[in-house]
Parts: structure tokens; sequence; C-alpha cells
């Protein structure tokens, strides 16, 4: 069976990837956004071993993006569920949470509704 990457974010939407998602695929994956990411940071950093071959890796993101040429700064929360395989570790499931307002207001870019 092929292993299957799932993602749910704000970004990706919900994607799936067949084969997973390991360091060689994850470079590909970042060439096909379709945004530029400009500069992250990454804090709040915890790891939590579930079993020998479960860890849950959870953190806050800070990004920095160009998105449709407009500039876009972006705070959320992720989480990936990376599972042991044949000797090497791959990530079974990542999500993303958008931090802030849920409406999007503190986002500082607005679109007007339609009347």
């Amino acid at each position: 069976m092929t292993p299957l990457y799932i993602t749910a974010s704000a970004r990706h939407h919900r994607s799936s990837y067949a084969g997973g998602a390991d360091k060689e695929s994850l470079p590909a994956m970042v060439e096909q956004a379709m945004y530029e990411l400009r500069d992250y940071r990454i804090d709040d950093v915890k790891l939590q071993r579930l079993a020998d071959d479960v860890a849950v890796l959870a953190y806050k993101v800070h990004e920095d993006l160009v998105v449709d040429g407009a500039p876009v700064v972006l705070d959320a929360a992720e989480s990936s569920t990376w599972v042991r395989k044949n000797g090497h570790w791959v990530c079974a499931l990542h999500t993303e949470s958008l931090l802030g307002d849920p409406f999007g207001r503190d986002r500082g870019t607005r679109v007007d509704a339609p009347n």
C-alpha cells in the first residue's frame, strides 16, 4: 500500500499526496506553492512521542508572504503526525489553523461584500 500524506490547512485546503511526504518530496511541494514565502519563524515547538514509531510535532509559525502581488502576514498553529516506515520518518497528517480573528478582520486586507 502506498503511503498517503494528507494536509488540511487554510492555504492548501485539503490535499493529499500519494507516496508520502519526506525530506526528499517536501522541496517539490514548496516549489508548487501558489505564493512567495519571503520570511518565516517557527516558535513554541513541542514534540510528543505517542509510540516508538509515531510522533506528533506541534508549533506556531509566523510567515511573511506575497500572494497575488500583495504582502500578507500569516500566523498559524500547525501540527504534523509522523510515522516511521521502513526505518524512515514519513508525515502521515499535517494540519494548520490560522491564529487570530476567525473572520479575518485582524489580517488588514478586506474584500468588500457584494451588495
